[in-house]
């Protein structure tokens, strides 16, 4: 093991490490600096790919103050870094980002000019189930999780200016929330990492972790960013060499079974949905609070 940073730090590491996903879709067109662009790779064509970790970089410099090695290594994860906590962080983005769209290779400048990664919002797994009949698929406004609503199945994708200005305006309010207090320092400390693990989950919750291949987006960026850093913590406390590793799934009320099941005999009824759906808040309060503490 490597004695350079605590646990706590490469948990902060992981969960930080997409932020600049969320700020780089506040803007129209790529604004990378030259310094900024130093921690993203270069495609054999020439061009700069995984700008996103380019705004981590700004992020943390802006707003958490931290210009040292733990902000370089966790802004260039997708850099080959041979440094201990480099090549923990990004092979826990990699195992995280099994379950997402493999679509990071798609953000470039020419993309972002004109693309509309801007523009897809989350989808709702319900669109998964099978009701017997068929399905409209459901989405998501861009919004605080406290405002999380139910989504709708009549979501019409606005123009990016529009899309763009959304993203603006909830990333702003979640600047404002972390600048309400001055807790956060260039060191990361349990109360730090508490409140950013907080805000993150009010303002990313309801954004996509990945937006570049199609409007079929299951993962949020919260989700994405709290599984890198569960996995990037396990490889931290144990032999980060070792590729062999057990990966602990569990089903609460049967939920995961109701949601994929693959082939349902009759249509659902009202009525078992309802009782599901009583049984999923319950287990999604019951999962959070065994995998934070």
């Amino acid at each position: 093991m490597f004695m350079e940073y605590k646990v706590l730090d490469v948990a902060f590491s992981g969960l930080m490490h997409d932020i600049g996903k969320f700020y780089q879709r506040t803007k129209m067109v790529s604004d990378l600096t030259e310094r900024e662009k130093l921690v993203t790779p270069m495609a054999k064509a020439g061009y700069y790919t995984h700008l996103h970790s380019g705004y981590t970089s700004r992020f943390f410099h802006e707003y958490l103050g931290m210009d040292n090695e733990l902000e370089m290594i966790t802004s260039s994860h997708h850099i080959d870094d041979q440094r201990p906590l480099a090549k923990i962080l990004r092979k826990a983005d990699q195992i995280a980002s099994s379950i997402d769209r493999k679509d990071e290779e798609q953000d470039y400048e020419e993309n972002n000019k004109k693309g509309t990664f801007q523009q897809v919002r989350l989808s709702s797994v319900v669109h998964e189930v099978d009701f017997g009949k068929q399905k409209a698929l459901a989405t998501y406004p861009l919004r605080p999780f406290h405002k999380m609503g139910y989504p709708t199945a009549d979501f019409e994708m606005t123009d990016k200016n529009e899309s763009v200005g959304e993203y603006l305006s909830l990333f702003q309010t979640f600047i404002n929330d972390l600048k309400s207090e001055d807790y956060f320092t260039s060191e990361v400390d349990k109360y730090c990492f508490d409140r950013l693990y907080a805000l993150m989950y009010e303002y990313t919750t309801l954004v996509p972790a990945s937006t570049y291949e199609g409007s079929k987006t299951y993962v949020s960026l919260f989700d994405h960013s709290k599984l890198t850093s569960a996995i990037a913590s396990c490889l931290y406390l144990n032999d980060t060499e070792d590729e062999n590793f057990i990966m602990f799934e569990f089903d609460v009320s049967g939920i995961q079974k109701f949601i994929f099941k693959e082939n349902q005999v009759e249509p659902l009824s009202t009525s078992i949905i309802t009782k599901k759906g009583g049984q999923t808040n319950l287990a999604t309060f019951t999962y959070n609070s065994k995998v934070y503490y």
